[in-house]
Order: C-alpha cells, then sequence, then structure tokens
C-alpha cells in the first residue's frame, strides 16, 4: 500500500463564467411574488475518440445535471428583489485502450456544487411578455470530488484513488432573460447570465495506490 498526502498551495482564481438556461423561470406568480423552478443542463452523452497513430481510443459518458428555485419579489416600480438556489451535479466515466487493448485504464470522475445568490434587477413588461435584467451575488460551497483510476497492463494493474477536497466561491453575475406567460400565473422563459468568480480550495489531496501482479497479488 502506498498512502500519502501531498500539499498543494491553496488555489485562488478569478475566472469568467457563462450559463446559458436551456428550459427556465416557469414559474407562478401572485401579487408581486414569483417563485420557479429553471434547468440549466441535463446530458448524458457519450464521448469517442481516436488517435490511430498512436493506437488509442477514447470511450467515455458524461453525466451532468444543473438546475435552480429561485423566488422573486417585483416592487411596484418594477424592480425586485430574487434568491436564487442551485445544484450542479457532474459524473464522468471513461475507458482508454491503447495498443488494441495492451492496456488500458478505466477512470471515474466526481462532484457536486451548491450555490445560492441572491439578486436585483429590474424588469419591462408589454403584454404578456417580461424583459428582465440584473445583478446577483452567487456564492457557492463545492464538495468533495473523487477520481479513481484503475490501469491494466502486462505484467499487472494499478488502482488509484485521489481524494481532493472542497472549497467555495463567490463573485458577481450580470444576468437578462425574458418569460411569456402561457396561461394565469405561469410563464416560461430563458435566461443568459455571466459573472467573475473567485475560487478558493483547500489545499490537502489524498492519494491512495494499490499495485497488483499479474497473478492477482498485492505487491
Amino acid at each position: 500500500h502506498l498512502y500519502f498526502k501531498v500539499n498543494l498551495y491553496f488555489m485562488k482564481k478569478l475566472f469568467l463564467v457563462f450559463i446559458i438556461s436551456l428550459i427556465s423561470n416557469s414559474f407562478s406568480n401572485a401579487k408581486g411574488v414569483e417563485f420557479g423552478i429553471r434547468l440549466n443542463q441535463m446530458t448524458n452523452l457519450p464521448v469517442e475518440y481516436k488517435i490511430p497513430s498512436a493506437d488509442l481510443e477514447i470511450h467515455a459518458k458524461m453525466r451532468n445535471f444543473s438546475g435552480d428555485l429561485f423566488a422573486q419579489f417585483t416592487r411596484e416600480n418594477n424592480s425586485f428583489y430574487r434568491f436564487r438556489i442551485g445544484m450542479n451535479s457532474l459524473k464522468l466515466n471513461g475507458d482508454v485502450i491503447i495498443d488494441g487493448g495492451d492496456e488500458t485504464s478505466k477512470n471515474s470522475y466526481k462532484v457536486s456544487v451548491v450555490s445560492f445568490a441572491p439578486g436585483i434587477g429590474e424588469q419591462i413588461i408589454n403584454n404578456k411578455l417580461v424583459f428582465k435584467g440584473g445583478f446577483e451575488l452567487p456564492v457557492q460551497v463545492l464538495g468533495k470530488s473523487q477520481l479513481t483510476s484503475e490501469d491494466t497492463y502486462l505484467g499487472g494493474r494499478n488502482l488509484t484513488t485521489v481524494k481532493m477536497p472542497g472549497g467555495f466561491a463567490i463573485g458577481l453575475g450580470i444576468f437578462a432573460g425574458f418569460n411569456y406567460s402561457i396561461i394565469k400565473n405561469l410563464a416560461i422563459g430563458s435566461e443568459f447570465s455571466f459573472g467573475f468568480r473567485y475560487l478558493h480550495i483547500k489545499n490537502d489531496v489524498t492519494i491512495f495506490q494499490e499495485e497488483y501482479d499479474d497473478t492477482g497479488s498485492l505487491i
């Protein structure tokens, strides 16, 4: 067994984030109060890639879900306050095949993020159509992530598990979108947002390794 800790300097990053809602802002409203649900992304995509010159094949599947719940409180002058809570879950599984199968690598990765974002904005109402825009202050809590890898080769195999600590992110976002009222107290719409966020990740990564020979015995 090989078990050790790798101390990394904490990561501080300022980065630009873009989000486009695929299905968004389906909500009910009454007396200036709106509640809604927003689907940002839901994918279950296969990934196939080959490099003939290196005799390498990649077969992977990515599962990603991202959605929000929000509440909006509109004032008489059409300005509003809102609060958004979101969840993002990413899972990635993949196989790498080298030299026609003489060497293979099975990999998996998973991470989840919870976000909170108070915001303010203004809206323009044109009959059933509502245009809105504003600012928000997103705060994200990153859960612990885990990467596992099983490498098989002539003469044995190697198992590696990497556990990465969580962290948090804060920033400033800008959003703009529209809603269209289908029936009374029910509307659908779309929203585009982007912003800058500062990311801080804890500075410990734990790595656990096991190596076996071709008979299955632990080395």
